[in-house]
C-alpha cells in the first residue's frame, strides 16, 4: 500500500491551491466548480439570473426619476437625469441561456450631468444573506458573474452596496467587442465592517450594474475594498455611456458565496416563477359581493404569500357582470385591502370600487386582472 502526503494540490499555473489539506486530521478544502460537468445546487442567491420570467413584459418610457421594474422579473432599470430606455425580455442569449435583459435608449443624454447615473439593480433580502457572515471576523467574499453584450465597448462598473450599514465595494469590467456576447467573473472581498446582516424581509444588498454615470459619482478613487458610502468613489473609471443611443444586454447572472465562480445553477421555470411571484404577481380573475352601489369586497389571494402586504393596481379593467341578473359594470379602482391570517403577504379581502352595483349581489370579475407588488 502506497502513500502521498502533501499540503496541497495546485495547477501548474495557478495562483491558489485547488485542494488545500489539513496537516492534523487530514480533512481537506477544495474549490469545486462542477461535479461530473454539471451545477453545484442552492449556490445562486439571487433570483431569476437566467431571465426567464418576464410577468410585467416590456416597459417604455423609463425616465428621470421614474425608475421601473420591467422586463425579467426582480430587475429595476434605474435613471436619474440621463435619457429614457426600454427594458424588455429578448430572446437572445448565449449558448446554455433564451432570454437575456435588455435596456434599450429611446431618448439620447450624451453627455452626463454631474448627477446622472443609470444602473440595473437587483435587490436581495437581508434573510437570504445571513451566510455571508458579513460584519463578523469569518465574513466571506462575495464572486459574481453573467454575460453581457452592449454596441457601447468600454469600462463598466459593478457596484455593491450594503443598505443596511450604508457601505459600498465596487469592480471595474470591459466590453471589448460590439454586439458579442462575453462572460465576466468579479469576486468582491469579504466585509468585516459593519453589522451583521440579521433575519428580516428589508433589502440587504443592492447589486448596481451601472452604465452611465455623472462627475458626483467618479471624482474621487474607485472603492475597491468595503467603505462607507462616498458617492465620489461608486463609479470611478467608467467609459461607457449606454445612454448615447446604445443598448446593453445581461444575462446568466450568478451571485454566490465564495472566491469561486461555480457553474451556473439552473432552475426549473416554476421554481423561478415562485421565487419572483414573492414580489410581484399578476392575480384575477376574482370574485365578490357589492356591499352597496359603489363598492364590491372580493377576494384575491396572493400565491405564494408576498414579503410583504403589496400595492394593488387593476392592469386589465374588465367588465363585471352580476351573476344573479343582467348587466355590467367596470371594477375602476382599489382601496383597502384586508388581510386575514398573515403578518405579511397576502391572503384576505380587498374593496373594488366603481359604480352601478346592486347591494349584495354577486360580481364576477370574469375578465379583471390586478397587479400585487411588494418590491424591495
Amino acid at each position: 500500500m502506497s502513500e502521498i502526503k502533501v499540503n496541497s494540490i495546485k495547477g501548474v499555473a495557478a495562483s491558489s491551491a485547488a485542494i488545500t489539506i489539513s496537516n492534523t486530521d487530514g480533512t481537506c478544502a477544495a474549490n469545486i466548480t462542477s461535479i461530473n460537468g454539471g451545477q453545484l445546487g442552492s449556490k445562486r442567491i439571487n433570483i431569476n439570473g437566467a431571465m426567464t420570467v418576464s410577468q410585467r413584459g416590456t416597459v417604455s418610457g423609463i425616465t428621470n426619476n421614474a425608475s421601473a421594474y420591467g422586463g425579467p422579473d426582480r430587475y429595476k432599470t434605474t435613471v436619474v437625469n440621463h435619457g429614457t430606455y426600454t427594458t424588455s425580455q429578448e430572446a437572445d442569449a448565449p449558448d446554455g441561456f433564451v432570454n437575456s435583459l435588455k435596456i434599450n435608449t429611446t431618448s439620447a443624454a450624451s453627455s452626463p450631468a454631474s448627477n446622472a447615473r443609470l444602473y440595473l439593480q437587483h435587490k436581495i433580502e437581508k434573510t437570504d444573506l445571513i451566510q455571508l457572515k458579513k460584519g463578523t471576523s469569518g465574513a466571506l467574499q462575495i464572486t459574481a458573474q453573467f454575460f453581457v453584450k452592449s454596441d457601447k465597448t468600454g469600462t463598466y462598473i459593478l457596484e455593491i452596496f450594503d443598505n443596511v450599514n450604508n457601505r459600498h465595494v465596487s469592480a471595474t469590467y470591459a466590453i471589448s467587442s460590439a454586439n458579442t456576447w462575453e462572460q465576466k467573473t468579479i469576486t468582491f472581498p469579504a466585509d468585516t465592517g459593519g453589522n451583521a446582516f440579521t433575519a428580516g424581509n428589508t433589502t440587504g444588498l443592492e447589486f448596481n450594474w451601472w452604465l452611465a454615470a455623472g462627475s458626483a459619482f467618479t471624482s474621487g478613487s474607485l472603492a475597491t475594498t468595503w467603505t462607507g458610502n462616498d458617492d465620489t468613489q461608486r463609479v470611478v473609471g467608467i467609459t461607457a455611456n449606454v445612454g448615447d443611443s446604445g443598448y446593453w444586454q445581461i444575462t446568466g447572472v450568478q451571485l454566490e458565496v465564495g472566491s469561486v465562480a461555480t457553474d451556473f445553477e439552473h432552475r426549473s421555470f416554476a421554481q423561478e416563477l415562485q421565487l419572483c411571484r414573492r414580489y410581484f404577481q399578476i392575480i384575477g380573475p376574482s370574485s365578490g359581493e357589492a356591499q352597496n352601489s359603489t363598492n364590491i369586497q372580493g377576494s384575491l389571494q396572493a400565491t405564494p404569500f408576498m414579503r410583504a402586504n403589496p400595492s394593488i393596481a387593476i392592469i386589465d379593467n374588465s367588465n363585471n357582470v352580476g351573476l344573479a341578473g343582467t348587466g355590467s359594470n367596470s371594477v375602476t379602482s382599489v382601496g383597502t385591502i384586508y388581510v386575514e391570517g398573515e403578518t405579511s403577504g397576502m391572503g384576505g379581502w380587498v374593496e373594488m370600487g366603481g359604480s352601478g352595483f346592486t347591494q349584495h349581489r354577486f360580481y364576477h370579475i370574469y375578465g379583471g386582472k390586478f397587479s400585487f407588488s411588494s418590491e424591495l
